[in-house]
């Protein structure tokens, strides 16, 4: 097995190409590509549990995740894994076992085969096993959640109130606070916030507002960004004692602008920026910090603009912040990624 990001490692012979335009990375260069397929998955199904004797396959996340199960037909060893997400790619050599159980927000995922794989040639070098791979999931179960001390910000509605939810049927220490409880766009939350996230072994920041009007620029900014300047703020000049795993969630708005939410995806765009940047100082604060931008999501904020379309299309609070939860517990998040 064979891991990459293709944004950050950028191997010989492949080149990144970045200008004012944007940037493009080779995913591939004088590879002898015979097939390309996309795969969309729903949420928790498993695939593969089988071996190709001749064909070598690139898969390419585009959305969501996966468990990545492999081990070799030889081996006597059981499957390792490694959890692939968004903008990552996994080849499998000929003679690896390899299986896939898909994250709880679904995936999508281009194929790229060296080898006949496609069109009537789909099963001709699948050799499936009798056994599957899958192993114990290396995502903790949400029951770890149980005694753990929680606050959610944002938690009185969409992905904030699911997070919550699901902490309180697994018996976790969870607190949540809307804007009745703690309104970030006032100016004093700096005297508010400490007693709220000072003995907490999770911070999740889901707080957010839509920001259409140009007249919103403050309100929005105040809290879709500084919210969580002000939570990196704290940890930094009070490091904790204990290990806390600190969570932003923002929005795959980020890098995807629209003009009916200019200002919410700047705001997004902003707290990805402080995140990627805070997050090295506060890991030697005993802080993991990571932020999470979920695809669209079927929220009332969504809703608002967007009321024709259809919420089978999209992602389901309960789902992303399952996918959350799990991701933190497992701490296969720290940095950005994208659900």
């Amino acid at each position: 097995m064979k891991y990459r990001h293709i944004w950050n490692t950028i191997i010989e012979p492949l080149e990144l190409h970045e200008d004012t335009r944007g940037r493009i990375a080779d995913i591939f260069y004088g590879e002898n590509i015979n097939h390309v397929a996309i795969i969309e998955s729903k949420p928790n199904v498993i695939r593969g549990n089988h071996y190709h004797k001749q064909t070598t396959q690139h898969m390419l996340m585009i959305s969501g995740g996966l468990e990545y199960w492999y081990k070799n037909i030889d081996s006597s060893e059981p499957a390792k894994c490694k959890i692939i997400k968004k903008n990552e790619l996994v080849s499998t050599s000929p003679n690896e076992i390899h299986a896939l159980r898909i994250l709880p927000v679904g995936n999508v995922f281009l194929v790229f085969s060296e080898g006949k794989r496609g069109g009537k040639d789909y099963e001709a070098d699948t050799y499936r096993v009798d056994t599957s791979i899958i192993g114990t999931s290396p995502y903790p179960d949400v029951a770890a959640l149980k005694n753990k001390k929680i606050a959610v910000f944002g938690g009185t509605g969409g992905i904030g109130e699911a997070v919550y939810k699901i902490c309180m049927e697994n018996d976790g220490d969870c607190s949540k606070y809307g804007s009745k409880d703690l309104d970030f766009n006032a100016g004093n939350i700096h005297k508010e916030l400490p007693k709220l996230i000072q003995d907490a072994d999770i911070v999740i920041n889901c707080a957010g507002v839509l920001g259409c009007d140009q007249t919103d620029y403050d309100k929005t900014f105040n809290i879709n960004f500084k919210s969580s300047w002000e939570i990196i703020q704290f940890y930094i000049k009070n490091p904790p004692s204990k290990k806390v795993s600190l969570c932003f969630v923002g929005s795959s708005a980020h890098n995807r602008p629209s003009p009916k939410y200019m200002l919410y995806a700047a705001s997004k765009a902003a707290l990805v920026s402080i995140a990627k940047s805070a997050a090295p100082l506060l890991k030697e604060k005993n802080v993991s910090l990571s932020i999470l931008n979920p695809s669209k999501t079927n929220t009332k904020m969504r809703r608002q603009i967007f009321p024709l379309e259809n919420t089978n299309d999209l992602l389901q609070p309960d789902k992303v912040a399952d996918t959350i939860l799990k991701l933190l517990l497992s701490n296969e998040t720290e940095g950005v990624v994208d659900l």
